[in-house]
């Protein structure tokens, strides 16, 4: 069965500062870790750029830098795949 990730659980997954970080982080793993399809849109990815690199919403935000590697890291996934419009 495929699923699609909204940019809300790889932020929660992502930063710790949220409470549903720990939750968030093991699913997505288990998700991740699975021969299952995952879609990631890209307006997800775009929202996770966008509000992780944001110092007005986080105190350390990713680097555009960090951010590119964490997007290259879930791109490296075998079951892992891009759905556009």
């Amino acid at each position: 069965m495929s699923i699609l990730i909204d940019a809300n659980v790889l932020l929660y997954a992502k930063f710790t500062d949220f409470p549903q970080h720990d939750s968030a982080r093991q699913w997505l793993d288990s998700r991740l870790n699975q021969p299952d399809p995952v879609g990631i849109p890209w307006v997800s990815l775009s929202a996770f750029a966008r509000i992780a690199t944001n110092r007005r919403i986080f105190d350390q935000p990713l680097t555009p830098e960090d951010t590119a590697e964490q997007v290259k890291q879930w791109a490296g996934r075998k079951n892992v795949w891009f759905p556009g419009p």
